[in-house]
């Protein structure tokens, strides 16, 4: 892992260019958005193709973050395409989900005005599945998942396929996006182009636990889609609730985000494993009881009709199982059939965490998973780690942690629990929220080389945050 250590000097790119850029390996780039001049490039998901092609997607401020309309988000991305062992062509930004209504043909799709946000990517095969959230103004029970396809021919510019070229994605779901935000999270199996799979969480309702505190629950829900013709709508399989589960208000709250986080990815065996948050309260158990916080591993299979059936269910928890389990992450990459997850413990009384990594290996297709407690090195006292995300290449695993939010701030890597090391070519920037995904084996290298591409959120030349990349090739 020493090439990500081994990043050269940042570069800044200017704004839009109408043709592409092209971009080296181990630099650290800002890229290009539509957003105003004052606004915010935020929650970047990244995925790459098996030909090192790389897409990069986000959210962004459609109006000043000092304005009215402040909270109005639209979808955009990014497209790398490979050009040599070391180089990429980056092509102009461009929109994948639209909320201003002055752009949008019709106008808004709800009443009250829309909001795209938190989108995720997958490759699928060597193109690119793209879903997001568009939700009413006003905090409303209106929402709906919207998907797109972005294809990568044989040469140029990505095409963009959605329902509406200004914007506006084929409809998968409606749901209640209340409370949790619907926070969707999307996979395909690697080398396959379907099914795609989505998770996401629909609000059913909530009790007052006295006083501001109250009791949230929700369902947690999961489809298949595919897109068996480019260019035309998908196939959309009928959605499955995989259960309800509870997320409560912490007290003091740490939530610091949305709730319930699903993520998901395909096993080697072609199930669909879950992970997701629960907290509930002790008013809510009733008797006395503590508070209990727990992350909730499960794996289903998926038949052809896309209904999923539970195969098995794990609880894990931390040091403290009275505090809130947060923000689960699961990895794979191809050669592995473990999954990887990381989660953070919120600590309700100071704010820090602690963090955890383990693997869920999977032995055959039906049978509970055995875990491997990969044990992250000790923190050091005063770092607040949160976010933490898992890393995969072979038979390397890898826990990527944000350093709190200060000017030298950055991301510690601890790698075969071989102690923490600062990746110091990110302080300065203040990052935050990262993502990455891996290519394994690299068709314009060596046997045995792969590629890792890893995104956040930060600042070099701007007030508010913009999306940084780095392309490192191992």
């Amino acid at each position: 892992m020493k090439p990500v250590l081994l990043i050269a000097a940042s570069l800044a790119l200017s704004p839009l260019a109408a043709a592409q850029t092209p971009l080296d390996a181990n630099t650290v780039y800002e890229l290009p958005s539509l957003t105003t001049a004052d606004g915010k490039a935020d929650h970047e998901t990244i995925a790459i193709n098996s030909q090192g092609d790389v897409l990069v997607v986000w959210s962004s401020s459609i109006y000043s973050p000092s304005s009215a309309n402040a909270e109005v988000r639209r979808i955009e991305c990014a497209f790398l395409r490979r050009t040599s062992a070391t180089g990429w062509d980056l092509y102009p930004t461009q929109t994948l989900a639209e909320a201003d209504p002055t752009k949008l043909p019709g106008g808004s799709i709800f009443p009250g005005g829309d909001i795209c946000r938190k989108a995720d990517v997958t490759s699928v095969g060597d193109d690119f599945a793209v879903v997001w959230q568009r939700i009413e103004i006003g905090d409303t029970n209106k929402g709906r998942l919207e998907a797109a396809l972005i294809e990568v021919p044989a040469s140029g510019n990505a095409v963009y396929h959605l329902e509406a070229t200004e914007g506006v994605g084929w409809e998968l779901d409606t749901f209640d996006p209340r409370i949790a935000g619907g926070m969707v999270d999307i996979a395909c199996a690697p080398g396959t182009t379907s099914p795609i799979a989505a998770a996401y969480v629909h609000f059913t309702g909530k009790t007052n636990l006295g006083g501001i505190e109250w009791a949230y629950d929700f369902d947690l829900r999961a489809l298949t889609f595919d897109f068996p013709v480019s260019g035309a709508p998908p196939h959309i399989n009928p959605p499955n609730v995989l259960g309800n589960i509870p997320f409560d208000d912490a007290s003091p709250n740490d939530l610091g985000g949305g709730r319930i986080l699903p993520d998901i990815v395909w096993d080697s065996w072609g199930n669909l494993v879950v992970a997701t948050e629960k907290f509930a309260r002790g008013e809510r158990l009733g008797n006395g009881a503590a508070d209990e916080g727990k992350i909730l591993l499960r794996r289903y299979s998926v038949d052809g009709s896309g209904a999923m059936i539970l195969l098995n269910h794990k609880a894990l928890m931390g040091t403290d199982p009275t505090y809130s389990q947060r923000r689960p992450n699961l990895f794979r990459s191809p050669s592995n059939n473990a999954v990887s997850l990381t989660w953070a413990q919120g600590r309700q009384q100071n704010f820090s965490t602690s963090v955890f990594h383990v693997d869920a290996r999977y032995a055959d297709p039906v049978k509970d998973p055995t875990f491997v407690n990969h044990a992250p090195a000790p923190l050091s006292r005063g770092i607040n780690p949160q976010l933490p995300i898992p890393l995969q290449f072979k038979g390397v695993r890898g826990l990527v942690i944000v350093n709190g939010r200060a000017t030298q701030a950055g991301y510690d890597l601890n790698v075969n629990n071989d102690g923490w090391v600062r990746l110091f070519e990110f302080s300065g920037k203040h990052p935050w929220r990262p993502s990455l995904d891996v290519l394994e084996n690299d068709p314009l290298r060596p046997p045995g080389h792969g590629i890792l591409v890893f995104g956040m959120e930060g600042r070099i030349t701007t007030i508010e945050s913009r999306i940084l990349i780095e392309i490192m090739p191992l």
